[in-house]
């Protein structure tokens, strides 16, 4: 095993980023594809615990150059503080990081700020803002002669903070009653806090008999107070969104969330209940948000004082833990070897580790569990069970087998007879969870096609597969327990094969036996070769005998 990547991706259209590396040697990185360190990081790192170097707390001051001419950060020789001012700060001017005066606001560009999506199966999602519970869509719907709410289309919704748009989007299958050939039209519209946003009315024409997946799609801007073009002054609080639906002339009937589809030469109606979808993505101001910087707050180095009367040259920054503050000082008469690797026995953290790319970590990692319970020889120690969107390679595979853990032993009997009822499927695995009945179409190059006729990419949205379907196994007594209870559902092939292997020893059982009898058999074939060989013998013995009294009769 050369690397293990961890990606990320916004949507199955995208390109999947790498984010993390976890390299042979046990390095690790964020933002960095070849790490030469246990843990290297290409941009901020953000943690609200304390760093440890070598068993000990790691505080600032503790080491440097004390003549600062060098030309490495590392040493903070890029660091000027000549001529620095009260209330200063610090900022890059292309070589060094040099005094400027301190903002008093910082903008940052229009962004994602969270995206909310889930199907209406009753599920709680998770965002930045909150946990959100989608409605369950259990039965179809016939939209009616009157506005009446799209059932699943309802959720109170409340964005983070700094959100200037927030898109709505709800996926929802429509079709005529019993199949019905013509066209039909309804309308929808989005409301917003009992009150509907007149700029959201559209008509929808189906012109597919057997019914289709459509997207209402709405986005609502935030600063100016027009509700009935879509903008609202402020969102603070939770506000409920919902899609009302009404059939355009109810000349043809429609219903949501359910579909027809062709069954060789006849249409016939699919009973499953297609549950509709929720999206709502929450977006920054496009022209930067403006932060107020305060007076307590590190991300604004308020923290860093600078005393131009004391500021000299050939000083760094040292910590000062009577005023709490960093400031200019003398730092120690060690030096650092700028080629000499600086290594952290221990990082410990109590929170999250925010970094732009990748993290690498040259050692042991352990998770869920601590470190005192690691299991020595093992670079990678989890507790608990382990997901990963595409697949794991290694050079070897070795399971734990020691008799010292497992007990209870029993031979596995009628394996022939379980394994004949496994059936093993050839299909296409995708990275998004789907009903389980969900079939894509295909394109004239057989290549499986999104709602919007879109191709997915292979080995990106989906893989070609040849295995065993976890829910058809539940049906197996025998073999259930080899399913696993995670997200998506997983299966012990391990299980599965040792059963294989009882099987071929049932089958060369049966063999040995069988080629035993034919041996058997094949005895008794050659005894009645000798006994038949010598009736003949007796045979032609009695016809010469009876000649012999013919010609002395003269007969």
């Amino acid at each position: 095993m050369e690397k293990i990547n961890f990606y990320t991706q916004s949507s199955l259209d995208e390109t999947p980023e790498l984010r993390m590396v976890i390299d042979v040697s046990g390095n690790v990185g964020i933002g960095e594809s070849n790490p030469t360190k246990a843990l290297e990081v290409a941009g901020d790192i953000s943690f609200n615990g304390n760093l440890y170097q070598n068993g000990s707390l790691f505080v600032g001051g503790g080491g440097g150059l004390t003549d600062l001419s060098a030309t490495s950060i590392s040493d903070l020789s890029d660091v000027s503080l000549n001529g620095i001012q009260v209330n200063q700060t610090l900022k890059w001017d292309g070589s060094n990081l040099v005094p400027t005066t301190l903002a008093t606001s910082i903008t940052k560009q229009g962004q994602v700020l969270e995206t909310l999506a889930g199907v209406c199966d009753g599920r709680s999602v998770t965002v930045e803002s909150g946990t959100y519970t989608l409605e369950n869509v259990t039965t179809y719907q016939d939209i009616g002669s009157t506005y009446s709410k799209a059932t699943g289309s309802g959720i109170s919704y409340k964005p983070p903070v700094g959100t200037s748009q927030v898109i709505y989007r709800y996926y929802v299958y429509t079709r005529f009653k019993d199949g019905n050939t013509n066209s039909d039209k309804f309308c929808y519209k989005i409301k917003l806090d009992n009150t509907f946003i007149t700029d959201s009315n559209k008509t929808y024409r189906n012109d597919r008999y057997t019914g289709e997946e459509i997207c209402i799609s709405y986005v609502i801007n935030i600063g100016n107070n027009n509700i009935s073009n879509g903008e609202i002054l402020s969102w603070n609080t939770l506000k409920n969104i919902e899609v009302h639906v009404v059939d355009f002339d109810n000349a043809t009937e429609m219903y949501l969330h359910d579909l027809y589809y062709l069954d060789g030469n006849y249409l016939s109606l699919d009973s499953t209940i297609r549950k509709p979808r929720i999206e709502i993505v929450a977006i920054g101001e496009s022209a930067g948000q403006a932060v107020t910087l305060t007076n307590n707050s590190v991300s604004d180095l308020s923290d860093i004082s600078f005393n131009s009367t004391t500021t000299t040259d050939g000083q760094a920054l040292v910590w000062n833990s009577t005023d709490g503050v960093w400031q200019a000082g003398t730092v120690g008469s060690n030096t650092i070897d700028e080629t000499t690797d600086v290594s952290l026995n221990n990082l410990d953290v109590y929170g999250d580790i925010s970094a732009a790319n990748n993290i690498i970590i040259q050692g042991k990692i352990v998770g869920g569990k601590s470190s005192s319970n690691l299991i020595q020889g093992y670079n990678l120690d989890v507790s608990g069970n382990g997901i990963f969107s595409g697949s794991v390679t290694a050079n070897g595979s070795v399971l734990s087998s020691d008799d010292r853990i497992k007990h209870n032993e029993e031979p596995i009997t009628n394996a022939l007879s379980t394994i004949s009822k496994l059936k093993p499927k050839h299909y296409f695995k995708t990275t998004s969870l789907y009903d389980e009945s969900h079939h894509f179409r295909l394109n004239n190059n057989n290549e499986p096609i999104n709602i919007f006729s879109k191709p997915l990419v292979i080995n990106k949205d989906y893989t070609i597969e040849t295995g065993i379907i976890a829910q058809e196994l539940l049906d197996i007594p025998e073999l259930k327990f080899a399913v696993q209870n995670t997200t998506p559902l997983g299966v012990d092939y391990n299980s599965i094969h040792c059963t294989h292997i009882a099987a071929t020893n049932e089958l060369y059982q049966l063999v040995k036996s069988q080629q035993t009898e034919l041996e058997q058999q094949q005895e008794e074939i050659e005894n009645l070769k000798l006994v038949n060989q010598d009736l003949n013998n007796q045979f032609n013995n009695f016809i010469k005998e009876l000649q012999d009294i013919k010609q002395h009769l003269g007969i």
